[in-house]
């Protein structure tokens, strides 16, 4: 019998948590009114997915457009090269020496990360988790353990809308970039700060604004530091949103 609820409130998170205790296999579809995703799941690993309001050759092309790891020519020839040949865009990449496997695997994967972080934005929807034998992996894609993604779930259900209120649109640009402080290792294992007399040191930011940071050049759009990062998009708007917060870069309107 499937198990079945609704998105909103921890549902997701509820069975995702079940799904990762088992270590189970089996079918995960998510509905809402705008799209259905559906997550496949091998002993506890998310090893394909799959989104009905998104083409993942599509995704993947503009998502390397964007990051100038291909031309829009090298982009248009392959999408002609697939039509004719029924090869898929990562294939095609490959054989034609444009990108090497791993490229395509952490930019695939990434694109996963994308879709199994969104329902945890959406205001509605339904999921339905149907047991079964294991599915065949995504041969482009790494495995995502079910629970790592709960996580992050829970992190962006908390997180979502702070950083929506300092990134408000993807559109927009960094206007200016501020140098990050380097980083601090004299921490006290057993936390309790040590009295100093100086002024309090710049605010310290995690790892991952870290990397974006390097990605955030003045006049560079938000769209082409998600796409360029290394991190969903989820996880990427996050970081800038932590930047924002704590004065390292200024996004403005283009």
């Amino acid at each position: 019998m499937p198990l079945c609820g609704r998105i909103p409130n921890y549902g997701l998170a509820d069975v995702l948590q079940l799904l990762s205790q088992g270590s189970r296999s089996g079918h995960l579809r998510l509905n809402t009114n705008a799209s259905t995703t559906e997550i496949f799941i091998a002993t506890g690993m998310v090893v394909k997915v799959h989104s009905s309001s998104t083409s993942h050759d599509g995704t993947l092309g503009v998502r390397l457009l964007q990051a100038d790891l291909i031309t829009s020519t090298i982009l248009n020839d392959l999408l002609e090269l697939r039509a004719q040949t029924g090869a898929s865009l990562s294939e095609l990449l490959l054989s034609h020496n444009h990108l090497n496997e791993e490229t395509i695997r952490q930019h695939t994967t990434v694109i996963h990360w994308n879709i199994l972080m969104s329902p945890f934005t959406w205001s509605s929807g339904t999921y339905e988790f149907q047991e079964s034998e294991p599915h065949l992996p995504d041969p482009w894609a790494h495995p995502i353990n079910v629970n790592h993604m709960l996580l992050k779930g829970l992190r962006l259900v908390e997180e979502w809308p702070w950083a929506r209120r300092h990134i408000p649109s993807m559109e927009w640009i960094i206007g200016r970039r501020v140098p990050l402080p380097h980083p601090s290792h004299d921490v006290d294992p057993f936390g309790v700060p040590e009295e100093v007399s100086e002024p309090q040191p710049a605010p310290e930011v995690s790892e991952e604004a870290r990397v974006v940071h390097t990605l955030a050049a003045p006049g560079k759009g938000l769209i082409n530091i998600v796409s360029s990062s290394p991190y969903d998009r989820y996880a990427t708007t996050l970081a800038l949103a932590e930047l924002s917060a704590k004065r390292y870069v200024v996004v403005t309107p283009p």
